[in-house]
């Protein structure tokens, strides 16, 4: 029997395909087989918010998740960021984290195959807010073998807080 090993650097995912393959001799006729086709996967993310409507004043929480879902290989300067949501006031993060001004970062070093790690941001919606939503749309996580892999935007309904006056009625 024979083995064929095929490595691939852990920038790669997607399917890797064999064409057909076979054996021949002068004593016996050709045997051929069918290919095979085998995937690989790299780093997963998600992110997700505690609620999808909100209210001026409100706080919300995102938790931001990321899998090595390779089968075999360990990401290597693996870096989880999250720049904070536009209408969004910073509250707390799970540490450790680094901030620069309204970037977060969990430095995680590496991640082996399989591995999962989650944070969370607590922000709250601004009183004097006029916005309509809270909008995150720049998050991701890096790895040397894969380079930076981006989430795509989360967005949070903010509903205004009706203020009713009651005036005095005077005839």
């Amino acid at each position: 029997s024979v083995n064929l090993v095929v490595q691939v650097p852990l920038t790669f995912t997607g399917t890797i395909s064999s064409g057909s393959y076979g054996v021949t001799c002068d004593e016996l006729p050709g045997l051929a087989e069918p290919g095979s086709k085998t995937e690989v996967l790299g780093l997963w993310l998600d992110k997700t918010a505690s609620e999808q409507l909100v209210t001026v004043g409100d706080l919300l929480t995102y938790t931001l998740a990321i899998t090595n879902v390779h089968p075999y290989s360990t990401a290597h300067g693996v870096l989880l960021s999250d720049l904070l949501p536009v209408g969004a006031e910073f509250i707390t993060a799970t540490q450790p984290y680094s901030r620069s001004g309204d970037m977060l970062s969990w430095p995680l070093g590496e991640l082996a195959a399989g591995q999962s790690f989650s944070a969370t941001l607590l922000v709250q919606v601004p009183l004097t807010s006029t916005l309509g939503e809270v909008l995150n749309v720049t998050y991701g996580v890096y790895a040397d073998e894969v380079g930076q892999v981006a989430g795509p935007a989360v967005v949070t309904a903010v509903q205004p807080v009706w203020r009713y006056y009651f005036l005095p009625f005077i005839h």
